[in-house]
């Protein structure tokens, strides 16, 4: 076992050179980000027989040096910002009635709060607040809420009491009954849609790169999705 970075260093070449050979078949699972680009990119450059690439975490990739890779991509494709990366990685299999309202939950917390920011606290921009455990989002808003304004610095001691808590479920109840709410969870839902499409088109300029560099290339699904949402692959052999 050699824990190894994928790259171009002298050193990393050196260690690589003696693993990975022209008779070898390179396995990518789980390549996150950029790493997929790694893996498919020493395979050419060692002339590899064969890669099977599963790509995922496309959001930590960089939009700007990271996609696309291909010649035909590079002449014209859509350009991906971070989001369109982010919205690539969601999970696109299907779900339960319930886990479907647990999402819903999620969302409504996850808005709320942003909502909250940027009306009292003067914070226009959107980031991440992280995730919770499930539980979290079928307790009371102000709970959750105040473990993130804390966890965000936004919170000071003397804050923390029982006014504010009620100020914050005062503003869930507002705002989760709200039409305007409503309407946002439903063009998510169809935002969700492009997700899988996003993914493709990223995959399809990897192939193209693949091809482009004497392979011949399928892309296509190698598992369902109830066991993993990453179940695209790219498999590459060296005509």
């Amino acid at each position: 076992f050699l824990s190894l970075t994928f790259g171009s260093e002298p050193e990393q070449q050196k260690i690589l050179k003696n693993i990975v050979t022209n008779e070898s078949l390179v396995v990518g699972l789980h390549t996150c980000g950029n790493l997929a680009n790694e893996v498919i990119e020493t395979s050419m450059s060692f002339r590899t027989a064969g890669v099977l690439s599963f790509g995922c975490c496309y959001h930590k990739m960089n939009p700007q040096t990271d996609f696309p890779k291909s010649s035909l991509f590079h002449q014209q494709h859509l350009p991906y910002s971070l989001h369109a990366l982010t919205l690539a990685t969601r999970a696109h299999g299907a779900i339960t009635l319930e886990d479907f309202q647990t999402n819903k939950l999620v969302k409504y917390f996850r808005y709320i709060l942003h909502f909250w920011l940027y009306h009292q606290e003067n914070m226009p921009d959107i980031f991440d607040v992280g995730e919770n455990h499930t539980r979290d989002y079928h307790g009371k808003f102000s709970d959750y809420a105040i473990g993130k304004l804390k966890n965000l610095n936004l919170l000071a001691e003397k804050d923390n009491d029982s006014s504010l808590r009620e100020e914050l479920d005062i503003f869930y109840q507002e705002h989760a009954r709200s039409q305007f709410m409503r309407d946002l969870f439903l063009a998510n839902i169809f935002r969700w849609q492009l997700g899988r499409a996003l993914e493709v088109y990223l995959l399809l300029d990897r192939a193209s790169w693949l091809l482009e560099n004497n392979y011949q290339v399928s892309l296509q699904n190698y598992f369902e999705e109830d066991l993993s949402p990453r179940n695209l692959g790219i498999l590459a052999l060296r005509k």
